[in-house]
């Protein structure tokens, strides 16, 4: 008697079958870890961009809202689209406020959404998060 070699449709089967489950644990959980890691990236942009200000202010005494001073991108993104960046001057000049609005995919981070923070140091979000310094900033 010959020995048969190879997969029985069930043992292919079952193998597929593993391997969609294991992908339908691992997507999301991939997607979650890109949304954080673009809103790590917006917040960098958003504190480095604050230190740009303070910089500009200790030399005229007044904020401002130049891309070119403050060195933000042209397009006014972060460097991969997920957030744009805005600077919002108050008070004549003597305060600012910065907002990162998420784009595209990130609006599916329902935690944090938009991040701003102002000249103060205050650190506000648009999102559900009950806890947005710990789980946002």
């Amino acid at each position: 008697m010959r020995q048969q070699r190879g997969f029985s449709l069930i043992e292919l089967m079952v193998a597929v079958a593993i391997v969609a489950i294991l992908a339908s644990i691992a997507v999301p959980a991939y997607d979650s870890v890109i949304r954080k890691t673009r809103r790590s990236e917006a917040r960098d942009e958003l504190l480095r961009i604050a230190g740009m200000e303070e910089k500009f202010y200790t030399t005229n005494n007044v904020y401002t809202n130049d891309t070119t001073v403050l060195d933000i991108p042209s397009d006014g993104k972060t460097p991969h689209d997920a957030y744009s960046l805005t600077v919002t001057l108050t008070n004549g000049g003597q305060g600012y406020t910065l907002t990162a609005t998420a784009l595209g995919e990130q609006t599916k981070d329902t935690i944090c959404g938009n991040l701003t923070y102002n000249n103060v140091g205050q650190k506000t979000i648009s999102g559900t998060s009950s806890d947005p310094l710990r789980e946002c900033w």
